[in-house]
């Protein structure tokens, strides 16, 4: 498969990631936020999200899933 985003990629990015770099999706989040700090981790349209903004939005919709609505490790989210 041709992977014709590459070509939408800053000179800088790299094409491939090693998937065993980070032990989770938090870990992640949490070394971009410490790394990037303010520099924006996505933009849609005109809107930035920073990586320490990314982190702590995470972080707290992991809290709302926990408290409210007893979600638990090893539980399955759906959007049904």
């Amino acid at each position: 498969m041709e992977r014709i985003w590459l070509k939408s990629y800053e000179p800088h990015v790299p094409a491939d990631i090693n998937p065993e770099a980070y032990p989770s999706l938090v870990a992640l989040v949490q070394e971009g936020a410490k790394k990037f700090g303010s520099a924006p981790a996505l933009t849609h349209f005109d809107v930035s999200l920073s990586y320490e903004q990314l982190d702590q939005d995470s972080s707290s919709f992991a809290a709302y899933l926990q408290q409210k609505l007893k979600i638990q490790k090893g539980d399955i989210v759906t959007g049904k």
